[in-house]
């Protein structure tokens, strides 16, 4: 709070030195997008704030504290993200002061054609999430006009240079590398928020099995996996792995009716920190989605005591789709982040050169140190 106050005298203290001598022509324009884009982060910094310490003022002021948890995030920032995503389409390709409808229609007819055609494409195939549709489409939007902007730079060099496009592309990102870095950090931010826009098709399956028996799981991208309990191992009292015990679940899977190999799921107790019992999860990634097998619950036991008859496990198994385009989006954002970084080479005058320019122009060049 003290600093909260002491920040905000300062900026009322230095307002009058913070106004800038240029004012906003129209809120149609690049500069109001820069302000918009300030604002939305202003307002997701207070949000983020006032849930962190409203549980504290409420105690403070009433006695009660008020329980502020994932769900107000969520709520408040969903609309904040999904407006920083469209103004990271809009804002670089909007003309400077004011763009006129020859601009609008140049940069935008296509890109909001492709969005809404995203949109309308998963409503038809069955999606019904709103909010979801709605950042797919803005993902679609902003996707597109990072992909026009590349291939007009990189046709307009190969054309005038005579190079390969290849060649072009590479060329056309060293010349300028903060701008087309930063177009390279935006299709990382798009990857991630397409992949969070998946959460509500997340597919959770809970079934208890004997050994032999199976269980199915339906992908929502239309896979079907077929788990098959084989058994279970154990193993008791390993120092050497700080292990007290461990039981191991053996599940063969296949995927579409093509076999995908022998998975493990399992339980372990270790001897330090005292009872401390941890699951660890079976894992298949694939580009499109990520397969999860997790023992849930078993009698442990009489699994541990070899019992035949307690060998029935429960299994949670969760199938969640485009799961590495997170990791894909947060590695392209670091590449586009080190691009915009990277320091450009700059040509340095050096004497010899400059005495050769004053030669061939006829000018006596003076004497080292005049």
């Amino acid at each position: 709070a003290t600093i909260l106050m002491v920040g905000l005298v300062l900026v009322l203290y230095r307002l009058p030195s913070l106004k800038s001598e240029n004012q906003i022509e129209s809120f149609v324009s690049r500069e109001a997008a820069f302000v918009f884009n300030n604002l939305i982060l202003l307002g997701a910094t207070f949000a983020v704030l006032w849930g962190t310490l409203l549980p504290l003022i409420s105690e403070g002021f009433t006695g009660q504290e008020i329980a502020v948890g994932p769900p107000f995030f969520n709520r408040v920032n969903l609309p904040i993200g999904l407006a920083l995503l469209a103004l990271m389409g809009i804002g670089p390709v909007i003309a400077w002061r004011r763009a006129s409808k020859r601009n609008l229609k140049k940069n935008f007819v296509w890109p909001l054609g492709v969005g809404v055609l995203t949109a309308a494409a998963l409503w038809i195939a069955g999606a019904r999430h709103g909010m979801a549709l709605l950042t797919f489409g803005i993902s679609a939007f902003v996707m597109t006009i990072i992909v026009v902007e590349f291939w007009k730079g990189t046709r307009a060099r190969a054309r005038i240079e005579g190079e390969g496009v290849a060649k072009a592309f590479y060329h056309l990102t060293a010349r300028n590398r903060r701008r087309w870095g930063g177009y390279i950090v935006h299709v990382g931010v798009v990857l991630i928020f397409t992949a969070f826009a998946a959460a509500p098709w997340y597919g959770e399956f809970l079934q208890t099995l004997e050994p032999g028996e199976t269980m199915v799981a339906e992908s929502p991208l239309g896979h079907t996996y077929e788990m098959t309990y084989e058994g279970m191992s154990t193993n008791v009292r390993d120092p050497d792995k700080n292990l007290q015990w461990q039981a191991v679940a053996l599940v063969s899977v296949r995927r579409d009716g093509e076999p995908l190999g022998t998975f493990t799921t399992e339980k372990r107790r270790y001897i330090r920190p005292e009872a401390q019992i941890v699951t660890e999860v079976g894992i298949k990634q694939f580009p499109m989605e990520d397969l999860y097998i997790i023992l849930a619950d078993a009698d442990l036991e009489r699994i541990l005591q070899g019992d035949a008859g307690g060998q029935a496990v429960t299994f949670n198994v969760l199938v969640k789709p485009l799961i590495a385009w997170i990791w894909a989006g947060g590695l392209i954002l670091t590449f586009g982040s080190l691009i915009s970084m990277w320091p450009s080479a700059e040509r340095v005058k050096t004497p010899s050169s400059s005495r050769g320019r004053a030669g061939a122009t006829g000018a006596e060049p003076l004497p080292a140190g005049d």
